[in-house]
């Protein structure tokens, strides 16, 4: 099979040829620690957020226990249980397959 006819659009992405000028860059590349340095600060207020909202929430199932009034759902836990063990044979499953 011979070919003919050259496409042009297959030049997008191509690595410049010895001889050839490269095609200049629209940004230059930069880094900044700026922006990791505020993700590593939302992630660490998240965390204590959600640490003072478990031990708020952990003291509220506490107080309803000992008042004798904790029911939890059965049909929850059974749920609960069953997605658990769904989870655990596809692992076993991923892994041995």
């Amino acid at each position: 099979m011979k070919i003919s006819e050259k496409n042009e659009s297959a030049a997008v992405g191509r690595v410049p040829q010895p001889g050839e000028r490269a095609v200049a860059k629209a940004r230059p590349d930069r880094v900044s620690v700026d922006d990791a340095r505020h993700a590593a600060e939302m992630v660490s207020a998240a965390r204590m957020q959600a640490g003072e909202a478990r031990v708020a929430r952990l003291k509220q199932i506490e107080t309803t226990v000992r008042a004798g009034h904790y029911r939890p759902s059965a049909s929850r836990i059974a749920d609960q249980i069953l997605a658990a063990a769904e989870l655990d044979a596809r692992l076993r499953a991923a892994i041995e397959g």
